[in-house]
């Protein structure tokens, strides 16, 4: 799990419900589902981290209309209303990014497991 941006595609703008494994990386190519809803808007952290947050960015292209990124940042707080959106912001802590990729990995679920043709 990428903290600066994990690529996803939006599901209503693929050209199939379920992609391909992609030429020569049959064996890397897997399929997970998650919905923003599902990102959480607080995380506590360690190390005295002030909380983050799990947000999706639409980021589609020419070449790949579906491209999205899931990308971290402080939690919004009054203060702070926008937090890090849009363009995230990783913590520094090890401890800290250890938990957001943990609790990032545990909003998708797996439809297609890696290692299935």
């Amino acid at each position: 799990m990428d903290l600066e941006g994990t690529s996803v595609d939006r599901r209503p703008w693929l050209p199939s419900a379920l992609p391909a494994a992609q030429p020569g990386v049959p064996k890397r190519t897997g399929v997970a589902e998650t919905r923003p809803a599902a990102l959480p808007q607080h995380v506590e952290l360690p190390s005295d981290t002030p909380p983050h947050e799990l947000f999706a960015v639409d980021c589609p292209s020419e070449g790949n209309p579906a491209h999205a990124e899931i990308r971290v940042g402080r939690a919004r707080t009054a203060q702070m209303p926008a937090g890090d959106r849009p363009a995230g912001r990783k913590p520094k802590s090890r401890a800290a990014k250890e938990r957001l990729r943990e609790v990032l990995a545990g909003c998708f679920q797996v439809i297609r497991d890696p290692s299935q043709p």
